[in-house]
């Protein structure tokens, strides 16, 4: 979230300007955004941004003579889970209680096989898949049997041994 203000040469509080926000990423692309004025002050929520390096120019036109500023924002990735490595076994009970789930400690690991074991929603899954095949499926079956039979004939009355 943006806040900017603007204030005359009387130091008098001016809200009814346009005032622009040009943000331009490491790879030189460029962003435009308007602030939005609410009353006392300009605002501006970009929502979520990519972790990066920004540069931004703010300008805005007030009786006819060009104001502006620049700067640098920086973007930092945070990994909310790596903050907090503590267990909050408040959150996992009731994490557990709205999912119908249980919770077990470490003096209570015994208790897990028989849990999963009575809990309904917990079932094994087989999927069986049967498939009929006709005789006329398998009719290259019987040429293969047929050449066997007939290499087998072939070869006994070659070698004569009936």
């Amino acid at each position: 979230m943006f806040t900017a203000e603007f204030y005359n040469e009387a130091f008098e509080l001016v809200s009814e300007l346009d005032v622009e926000m040009i943000l331009t990423d490491s790879e030189g692309k460029e962003y435009t955004y308007m602030f939005g004025n609410s009353g006392e002050a300009y605002k501006l929520d970009l929502g979520r941004m990519k972790a990066g390096t920004y540069d931004y120019l703010v300008k805005t036109e007030f009786d006819g003579k060009l104001y502006t500023d620049i700067g640098k924002i920086i973007i930092k990735e945070i990994n909310v889970e790596a903050l907090n490595t503590t267990a909050n076994h408040i959150v996992l009970t009731q994490l557990a209680e709205l999912t119908g789930g249980n919770v077990f400690y470490p003096d209570e690991m015994s208790k897990i096989p028989d849990a999963i074991v009575n809990n309904d929603k917990i079932a094994s899954i087989a999927y069986e898949r049967e498939k009929l095949y006709t005789i006329t499926d398998l009719f290259y079956l019987f040429f293969v049997i047929l050449a066997f039979a007939a290499t087998e004939w072939i070869l006994r009355k070659f070698w004569g041994g009936y």
